[in-house]
């Protein structure tokens, strides 16, 4: 009997080991990013770091459990929806919001919260100091830029060796967030300037990039793959640079405007697509005649929604009569086979640039100049597919506000950048465009720029300024 007793109790003693050795951890909850978001963002991947992570933690946000995707011990993920962090700033003027807070949860047998740290919802984006990209001995010039669907930054620009006098077109890449960049890559190498390049990424994950050295030339760059496409000449030669813009539709269909001189040096807008996986384009279309010669083209900018609908525009200068700048609109509804009058949406302008947001509204920014040495940045827009524009909104009132570029996210956010004397300054719209935040530096960083949104809504911005690149992403850790 007494052996029985001492059999049953070192079972006993066996099984609460094996029960002990069989609780779950309690998690530690170290870092989780981003640690900040903007109010009104699309849909964003939460990722939190720290020790004792199971296949069965949660993470908590606001008290409730999210369906969260465990990666190791060491890290755990998971979605947070758009509306989540629609309308939790109610500050419209500054950058003070509310915070929120995250832990980790494991079940029982033993398990338990972690601590929780804290995520930051402002009502506006912060941008830190500007990231220098360079190499020395080099100039650089004209960067553009653009992120894939992965998030993966390039940023393709003019490239000088003092050295060597070799032009380059040159490519960059980020696969962090901005990081840390590849080295340059040299897409073409000539003994004269090369001009002006243009970038665009599909949602397949192709780059698309145009450029101008004696000819316009383009090329591509498949998904996962290391090697560029030789480039492929789309006019002939002219002694006079020629500018371009890019796009990208939803069907991955590549559209691409130019400006180009006749013979009395009056600019002329050619359209062409890509009518196949193949890379072959369709015959040049002019879309900018009838009305008026121009001597001077700039900032053209080209959008599609995937729908047939082609929109373009630019700024011109009128060789003859008005002294006056012009930004001209122009659309096709038939994926660019035909298209309409050219408008001039805004009289005594600077500069222009345009996107459409995901109901396919369009977005024109405009340097506006009705007042002599006054420039202002004011916002269009078309909810009729470009038939016709809504009333002026005036983002600034300022004295030489100058080169906006606009970006809109997969939920109607608008971004804006443009330049102030040797600055470049920040806003944004959550509400279409009816109403802005007050615009705000984000650095002395002169030069032109350029700016971009990953899928989650992160806006990038690049400059060039003679021997240096600088690069911004908006502030999340």
């Amino acid at each position: 009997m007494l052996s029985v007793v001492i059999f049953l109790m070192i079972l006993t003693l066996y099984n609460c080991r094996l029960d002990e050795k069989d609780e779950n951890p309690i998690p530690i909850l170290t870092s989780i990013s981003p640690s900040s978001k903007a109010v009104n963002m699309p849909s964003f991947t939460l990722t939190a770091r720290g020790s004792g992570f199971i296949a069965d933690s949660r993470i908590v946000y606001n008290d409730v459990e999210l369906t969260t995707n465990f990666i190791n011990s060491n890290t755990v993920s998971a979605r947070i929806s758009s509306n989540k962090i629609k309308k939790n700033v109610n500050n419209v003027s500054g950058l003070n919001g509310k915070i929120h807070s995250v832990f980790i949860r494991n079940p029982e047998p033993g398990g338990g919260d972690s601590a929780s740290l804290k995520l930051s919802i402002t009502y506006n984006h912060t941008f830190p100091g500007p990231l220098e990209i360079f190499e020395t001995g080099h100039s650089y010039g004209n960067p553009v830029i653009a992120v894939d669907g992965k998030n993966k930054i390039y940023i393709i620009f003019e490239n000088y060796n003092y050295q060597n006098k070799i032009y380059n077109i040159s490519v960059i890449k980020s696969v962090d967030y901005g990081k840390t960049w590849s080295k340059p890559q040299h897409l073409v190498e000539f003994d004269r300037k090369c001009y002006n390049p243009a970038i665009a990424i599909g949602s397949d994950g192709n780059v698309y990039v145009t450029f101008y050295v004696i000819k316009l030339y383009f090329m591509y760059l498949k998904n996962g793959e290391s090697k560029w496409s030789p480039p492929r000449e789309l006019t002939s030669d002219t002694n006079i640079p020629l500018k371009s813009a890019l796009s990208v539709d939803r069907n991955n269909k590549v559209d691409i405007i130019w400006s180009q001189s006749d013979n009395n040096y009056n600019n002329k807008i050619y359209y062409t697509n890509t009518m196949s996986s193949s890379m072959n384009f369709s015959t040049p279309v002019n879309i900018f005649k009838g009305w008026e010669n121009y001597s001077l083209v700039s900032d053209l900018a080209i959008s599609s929604d995937g729908d047939g609908n082609v929109y373009a525009t630019w700024t011109s200068w009128p060789s003859g009569g008005s002294k006056y700048s012009h930004s001209v609109f122009n659309y096709s509804n038939d994926e660019g086979v035909t298209w309409g009058s050219p408008d001039k949406v805004f009289s005594v302008c600077s500069s222009s640039d345009m996107d459409v947001d995901p109901d396919g509204n369009i977005g024109l920014i405009v340097s506006s100049s009705y007042l002599p040495f006054r420039n202002q940045i004011v916002f269009y827009k078309s909810i009729d597919n470009g038939q016709s524009f809504g009333s002026t909104v005036k983002i600034t009132g300022g004295f030489n506000d100058y080169n906006p570029k606009i970006s809109i996210d997969s939920v109607s956010n608008i971004n804006v950048i443009f330049k102030l004397n040797k600055r470049y300054y920040y806003c944004r719209s959550i509400n279409k465009g009816k109403k802005w935040a007050a615009p705000f530096s984000i650095g002395n960083i002169g030069g032109g720029a350029d700016i971009a949104l990953d899928k989650e809504g992160n806006v990038y911005v690049v400059s060039g300024h003679y021997s240096k690149l600088f690069f911004l992403r908006n502030s999340t850790d």
